[in-house]
């Protein structure tokens, strides 16, 4: 009966940790150990209209300037459809078909084995970023009029992020 209470007490341990939520700090690479072949790449908060952006720390000659390269380059969660550019013989882009999802964390996968021989420890290279939360505010100002029967409003409207000018004027 004992053992049968410990055998649930650790499996209810494990549930809980296999359905913990992981932080960018659990799942980014160290970008100390890729200096040798990463230069830079996109991070922190971006727009939902941006794309994501390594660039390397060296050139494949054989890439030209849009080129579009193999979709398996980047494994991105949640999952985002899109294509792959080479925008330079050392910079690839990540160029998603549609607007990314506000207000959510992206963790990406940069297949960097599949671009140059590296090390094993070195094969994958992972980075997250976050879309902007959208969000606005409307400011009224003065009214007007032109006539007793005909009167406008103006306001100003800011936004966080990009915005669709339909989806403004339905707010409105």
């Amino acid at each position: 009966m004992k053992t049968k209470g410990f055998v649930c007490a650790l499996l209810v341990f494990f549930v809980f940790q296999s359905c913990r939520k992981k932080s960018a700090a659990d799942f980014d690479s160290d970008f100390s150990l890729f200096t040798a072949y990463i230069a830079n790449f996109t991070g922190g908060i971006i727009s939902t209209k941006s794309d994501i952006r390594v660039v390397l720390a060296f050139e494949k000659k054989d890439w030209k300037p849009n080129q579009v390269l193999d979709n398996n380059l980047f494994d991105i969660s949640p999952s985002v459809n899109g294509k792959v550019i080479a925008l330079s013989n050392n910079t690839i882009a990540f160029i998603p078909a549609k607007r990314l999802d506000p207000d959510t964390e992206f963790h990406i996968k940069l297949k960097l084995s599949e671009l140059i021989n590296v090390p094993k420890e070195v094969s994958e290279f992972r980075f997250t970023v976050k879309t902007i939360k959208q969000d606005f505010i409307i400011t009224t100002q003065d009214i007007q009029s032109y006539s007793k029967d005909f009167q406008y409003l103006n306001g100003t409207m800011k936004m966080a992020d990009d915005f669709d000018f339909e989806v403004a004027t339905k707010l409105i």
